[in-house]
């Protein structure tokens, strides 16, 4: 899991500029919407601590996995120009917000298992950098 600062900073980003779909919750377990909607979730597959030998900073540096759930028989080109929408949130020459720095975001990674269910999934892989001091 991330620290609280890098999901305040993840949740904050996705929350003011995203608009498309629903957001549930982070890292959580949760139901799709009951009406089908197309959704989104964020999750924190790796993040790692390190300290430079002499210095009181401390970095986290991580991915954070930004999933699109769309609804099955949608198309593809729906669903990618949404995720391309999401990459787009964390895209610039050097994106940093509320502290947290990122780095180039993936192109959409597609779920080998999209035919099993009722929805098309697709990911985002946005890896981050936050500096922070130790106490």
């Amino acid at each position: 899991m991330p620290s609280a600062a890098v999901e305040a900073a993840f949740r904050s980003r996705i929350e003011a500029n995203w608009t498309q779909t629903v957001v549930l919750g982070i890292n959580g377990v949760t139901e799709p919407p009951s009406d089908g909607r197309s959704f989104l979730i964020v999750q924190y597959p790796v993040s790692n601590s390190s300290r430079p030998v002499v210095s009181k900073k401390r970095w986290e540096e991580g991915a954070a996995r930004i999933v699109l759930n769309v609804q099955g028989g949608t198309g593809l080109p729906d669903g990618l120009a949404l995720a391309d929408t999401i990459a787009d949130l964390f895209r610039g020459d050097h994106l940093v917000f509320d502290g947290v720095e990122v780095f180039e975001p993936s192109a959409p990674i597609v779920n080998d298992q999209n035919d099993d269910g009722n929805y098309f999934e697709l990911s985002v892989i946005v890896p981050y950098r936050y500096q922070f001091d130790a106490t």
